[in-house]
């Protein structure tokens, strides 16, 4: 693993200590964590997840040869029988990087649907539940998700890129869209309170990541 692999991987580890810390403050009470700091956090961790989606991990998987190849090569010979004939920029590849991507995005999202669907089932049973720690958990959930991919696809060496590291990337691309712009944003920004504050954190955490981007 070379030096802009650890980079990567430091990287990866403070988006999810800092996505943890901002699934679970909404969680602990008034007294111990402000709502002001945990907007702040959330904010900041939407940014980041929004930069990485689009600016890293979409990207990575677009580049990737391996996929780009096994999209163009392996679809049409294996699945459709057919043979291919590469025909130097002209050749015509299956788009697998956006197709992964799109269904990270539509994962999640059939997963918070089933969530309502199952809070809507047994809170006629069950009482007490309060729609900010539902929402609260549903973040953090998502966030493990992302991280869970984005670490897969981190360990894969950059140098011998393989179908599989570019699958993960888009994958992974798809949930942080998600958890962004579904889930952080339009939560924190229907509190009408501290919004400078909030937006000026988002723009912080998307900025910051698109200067990372330049380096990696």
């Amino acid at each position: 693993m070379d030096s802009v692999d650890k980079f990567k991987l430091a990287a990866a580890l403070f988006i999810w200590a800092l996505g943890l810390i901002g699934g679970i403050a909404p969680l602990l009470s008034s007294q111990r964590v402000s709502k002001r700091a945990s907007s702040i956090l959330n904010m900041v961790a939407a940014g980041i997840f929004l930069a990485s989606s689009c600016m890293h991990l979409l990207p990575d998987a677009q580049n990737n040869a391996a996929l780009t190849e096994w999209g163009c090569e392996h679809t049409a010979e294996v699945f459709l029988a057919v043979r291919t004939r590469y025909d130097g920029d002209n050749k015509r590849c299956f788009k697998w990087a956006n197709f992964f991507y799109g269904c990270g995005f539509l994962m999640v999202l059939l997963i918070e649907v089933l969530a309502h669907t199952l809070q809507r089932h047994y809170s006629k049973v069950q009482n007490g539940h309060r729609q900010q720690e539902h929402d609260a958990l549903l973040t953090l959930d998502g966030t493990r998700a992302t991280e869970a991919f984005c670490s897969g696809r981190l360990l894969v060496d950059t140098n011998h890129a393989t179908p599989a590291g570019g699958v993960c990337a888009a994958f992974a691309g798809g949930t942080f869209l998600f958890v962004a712009i579904m889930e952080i944003i339009p939560q924190e920004l229907q509190d009408p309170r501290y919004q400078i504050e909030k937006c000026s954190a988002l723009l912080a955490g998307y900025g910051a990541m698109g200067v990372l981007s330049l380096w990696t």
